[in-house]
């Protein structure tokens, strides 16, 4: 995908560059999130976290808490985001398979 420049795309990245990530409410953010289009954003957006936090081969107890509290701020049941977790686990597994099957280093 290419990035065109465009004063809005300038004015979203400075945005980014001035946002003060250290001391943000999370909570507040994530609440405060609305979209308006068919695609369940904000299971969307907890899926993704399991996937980044994920990333380094191993899901750790402090990342499972990370994700149960941003679930339960975007108002996802538990049920749910354990799926969400499963979900993510089957796609590492079925990765690992496919290494596996065609003999690459796992």
């Amino acid at each position: 995908m290419m990035l065109v420049e465009s004063e809005e795309n300038k004015e979203y990245i400075e945005a980014l560059r001035q946002f003060d990530w250290k001391n943000a409410n999370l909570e507040e953010l994530l609440s405060s999130l609305k979209y308006d289009f068919p695609l369940n954003f904000r299971r969307t957006m907890l899926y993704q976290a399991i996937k980044m936090c994920r990333a380094d081969g191993n899901y750790h107890d402090k990342e499972k808490a990370s994700v149960a509290k941003a679930a339960e701020i975007l108002g996802i049941e538990k049920s749910m985001a354990v799926s969400l977790e499963s979900l993510a686990e089957m796609e590492d597994s079925a990765d690992r398979l496919r290494l596996s099957l065609f003999e690459t280093d796992v």
